[in-house]
């Protein structure tokens, strides 16, 4: 619960401060199975993911994330040569599991 306060103040400051947390986009390559696929950031602010396959948005249930970690799981694999976009936004700070 003291993690989630100190996330919640630490983004609310980030957001007066410069607006909006940064926005990226990520191929993601398939590796024939499902996941675990890193994102290469953490704190991924929930709700901002849109998955593009071919340019074509994919559906909200298709993909699960664990969002403090990056990491995108999805509902089909992803077969080995196919890629697929991730948009998403983030919170470009480390976050420590205890202090």
């Amino acid at each position: 619960m003291k993690r989630c306060i100190v996330t919640l103040l630490i983004l609310s400051a980030h957001h007066i401060t410069y607006g909006h947390a940064p926005d990226t986009a990520v191929a993601v390559h398939g590796k024939g199975t499902r996941g675990p696929y890193q994102l290469q950031f953490k704190n991924i602010i929930t709700g901002s993911l849109n998955i593009y396959r071919a340019e074509h948005p994919a559906s909200p249930d298709s993909f699960s994330t664990q969002n403090a970690e990056g990491i995108l799981w999805l509902s089909e694999p992803l077969a080995v040569g196919d890629s697929i976009m991730a948009e998403f936004r983030y919170l470009p700070l480390e976050l420590k599991s205890q202090y």
